[in-house]
């Protein structure tokens, strides 16, 4: 995050982030399945309207946002789970008729619509074409109860039986360790296995394992060669993923240029995270010529595709004038819609406005249930807000002596409103 001057009242902007309008955590983060439609291509089914995740920091300036109730990184995760078109299936619009169980009876026949009961009972009779639909449905309680434990199952039946997308949502589950103990050496050879099968899906979700650190998984050349292959292709999420590596000077020389044309590419093909870091780019004019009204219509488009990051940068530069008229009033309302999705720098810079008079709203309830597990978890940006919550009593008990510790901390953080508040507090005393 770059600081601000001290005409500015945000204490921070949210440069990069590309998960998620979940604000999933890290490995925490929801995974994203395919949809192994039979008779679809390995590596097609993505559900290219649902979150990317994939941190995508811009060089020096920017540090990765954090969640404010675990302190990882917000978009450092796998990517969320998505379905194909039905009419991707051989039978859509068809009557597919009566299958035959092994012990000969009846199945039913298959609707045209997404019929979870349906793909069940073919992927159990040895369709494993069927499983990985199925098990996607019973994850996601489409057409029937949520099962996420049975949907395990289900995945690793079509895995069993050959099916690579299978095998690649099923890897994804094992990292995770949502729904399954989790097992990062059984989940990194599923994923290699469907990765060099043709599955695009899983060789993004190595590159982030590395991306996140994992060296037993490989060298960052390693996902590079990875995510050069998913943004070739045509996975915009992969190319999004990728400008992180040249944008950080991992693996490669650093190169915003390089990066700025991929974060493009990655916005263009509609992931909006691309959108974000492309946004973040012009504003800063890094890898391209400067321009802030083009940055806020990035941000803006991620904000209206439900990327709370964009809602975030969104709100940052109404509260600035960036590119923009300030609007204190609407940034104030973004800000409060990050808060409420659990991004704590939203709390803190809602906080501040209001502090300082600004007609905003602030949910004191909703700001401390935010702040006060972020700040124990050291999450940035978090202790200066909930200082700020001690000093008016806003859902606390009003403590002086709280506050002034808590702006101390941000204080430490390189806060410079922190270190205003806490000068203040002492010539008070």
């Amino acid at each position: 995050m770059t600081r601000r001057s001290s005409s500015s009242i945000a204490f921070g902007l949210l440069l990069t982030l590309a998960t998620s309008s979940s604000c999933g955590d890290d490995a925490e983060s929801e995974a994203l399945t395919l949809d192994a439609s039979p008779g679809t291509a390995a590596d097609s089914g993505v559900d290219a309207g649902l979150d990317a995740a994939m941190d995508a920091a811009l060089p020096d300036t920017a540090k990765p946002a954090v969640d404010s109730g675990s302190g990882t990184n917000v978009d450092a995760g796998l990517m969320s789970p998505g379905l194909g078109t039905d009419a991707s299936r051989p039978d859509a619009g068809l009557d597919a008729g009566a299958l035959r169980l092994s012990d000969g009876g009846a199945l039913p026949a298959c609707k045209t619509d997404a019929d979870p009961l349906c793909e069940e009972a073919r992927c159990l009779a040895g369709d494993v074409d069927y499983c990985n639909l199925a098990a996607v449905h019973f994850a996601r309680g489409e057409g029937v109860p949520a099962d996420a434990t049975y949907a395990i199952t289900l995945y690793a039946r079509g895995c069993e039986g050959g099916d690579l997308i299978a095998c690649a949502n099923l890897g994804t589950e094992y990292e995770t360790g949502d729904n399954v103990a989790r097992d990062p050496v059984r989940s990194v050879t599923l994923l290699n296995r469907a990765c060099d099968g043709g599955v695009l899906l899983a060789c993004y979700n190595l590159g982030r394992l590395i991306f996140a650190g994992r060296t037993d998984v490989g060298t960052d050349a390693r996902a590079i060669e990875l995510l050069t292959r998913v943004c070739d292709g045509g996975e915009p999420y992969g190319c999004n993923a990728l400008g992180n590596f040249y944008a950080q000077g991992r693996g490669v020389e650093k190169d915003p240029v390089r990066a700025a044309t991929l974060f493009t590419r990655s916005c263009d093909g509609g992931d909006v995270n691309g959108c974000v870091n492309l946004g973040t780019a012009y504003l800063q004019g890094i890898g391209v010529v400067q321009d802030e009204p083009r940055a806020g219509t990035l941000f803006e488009r991620a904000c209206d595709s439900g990327l709370i990051e964009g809602c975030y940068n969104l709100a940052w530069i109404l509260e600035n004038g960036r590119g923009r008229p300030t609007d204190l009033p609407r940034a104030g309302m973004l800000y409060g819609r990050v808060c409420g999705a659990g991004l704590a720098v939203g709390c803190t810079n809602l906080a501040y406005l209001r502090l300082l008079g600004a007609p905003v709203e602030l949910d004191h309830e909703t700001a401390r249930r935010v702040l006060e597990p972020a700040c124990s978890t050291n999450v940035p940006y978090s202790c200066a807000g909930l200082a700020i919550l001690y000093e008016q009593g806003w859902g606390v008990t009003r403590d002086a002596a709280r506050a002034l510790e808590l702006y101390d901390q941000g204080c430490r953080e390189e806060i410079p409103e922190a270190c205003e508040r806490a000068t203040m507090l002492r010539a008070n005393d």
